[in-house]
């Protein structure tokens, strides 16, 4: 996939950021230098946010299966309205 960045110059340095992904940034002392840094940068930014679904997934199959052996509710509640 291709994600858009925003190159910037700074006093001393180029920096750079994703707008798609945000908290993902790198910086270098050229434009050159700046592109590097941001592709790994998106890569592991990447990586993170399959390693989060990953275990958000797990975790949502885990809570399913241990919810199969919790006792049924015997109460019932409904609501009343009144004027």
């Amino acid at each position: 996939m291709e994600y858009p960045i925003i190159i910037e110059s700074g006093t001393n340095n180029y920096s750079a950021y994703c707008l798609d992904l945000p908290g993902c940034v790198a910086t270098g002392q050229t434009v050159e230098e700046v592109k590097q840094p941001m592709k790994e940068a998106i890569e592991m930014h990447i990586r993170g946010i399959q390693r989060m679904v990953r275990k958000s997934l797990l975790l949502r199959k885990l809570l399913l299966f241990q919810s199969e052996f919790l006792p049924t509710k015997k109460n019932y509640s409904k609501y009343l309205f009144t004027k």
